[in-house]
């Protein structure tokens, strides 16, 4: 285990922030708390891909992170309202960014949640000048921009979502299902495999969205937030 420093995230939050990853909890957990505990981070993102409720008092749960990936086979017929995004931010994109990250662990960590909307705001404005994203797709209809999905390449064969989300009074429309054909044919077009997308495991409409999507789960992350104790 070693622990690394998150300039981007210590920079945000002007924090000392660090990350660190374990396999094991139950035989990993006490000297990585104590190499946490002497170290000069404010705050550590502790990863493990397992979890034991026999945990050190004080230490947190925030998120249960699960990553989804389908192989990308055929192109799909994608509705004309999705379409690639090159303007400017908007209030409408704003409200979309906020509601794609209700579960995430910046929204539920009493410590950062007050800077929760600046993050994802921050995120979509990143997204939208492409040093986040390659690539921005929305659905729009004659009442608005209806929903939203960035996508990053990861690596030689995958692509990645970064903030996908429909408003909530569109939802049921089919809606998230164009968002993520568009996804794949742009993956596809890209000579990409694979197409990944992260959610939280509180959110069992996404995981069930992402399985009815045809994505398989292929790795679990578990993530603690470990502050300084005197923070």
């Amino acid at each position: 285990m070693s622990l690394t420093r998150l300039d981007w995230d210590s920079d945000f939050f002007d924090l000392n922030i660090g990350l660190a990853s374990i396999k094991v909890f139950s035989m990993e957990i006490d000297s990585i708390l104590s190499e946490i505990y002497q170290s000069d981070f404010d705050l550590t993102y502790l990863f493990s891909k397992s979890y034991s409720n026999k945990k050190p008092g004080g230490l947190t749960l925030r998120d249960t992170k699960l990553l989804y990936r389908k192989p990308i086979k055929s192109l799909k017929n994608i509705n004309n309202n999705v379409v690639s995004y090159n303007g400017e931010l908007n209030e409408e994109l704003i409200h979309l960014a906020l509601e794609s990250g209700v579960y995430s662990r910046y929204k539920l960590d009493p410590h950062l949640n007050l800077y929760f909307n600046k993050l994802y705001i921050k995120w979509l404005e990143n997204s939208l000048n492409r040093s986040f994203a390659d690539e921005v797709f929305i659905a729009k209809n004659k009442l608005g921009i209806q929903g939203l999905i960035t996508l990053k390449k990861e690596n030689y064969d995958s692509a990645k979502i970064g903030l996908i989300s429909v408003k909530s009074d569109s939802r049921g429309l089919g809606i998230g299902r164009e968002l993520i054909n568009a996804a794949e044919n742009w993956t596809g077009f890209n000579k990409l495999k694979y197409l990944k997308v992260a959610t939280q495991e509180l959110n069992l409409n996404a995981s069930s969205f992402y399985e009815n999507m045809e994505f398989n789960l292929i790795d679990t992350d578990y993530i603690f937030h470990i502050w300084k104790k005197n923070s």
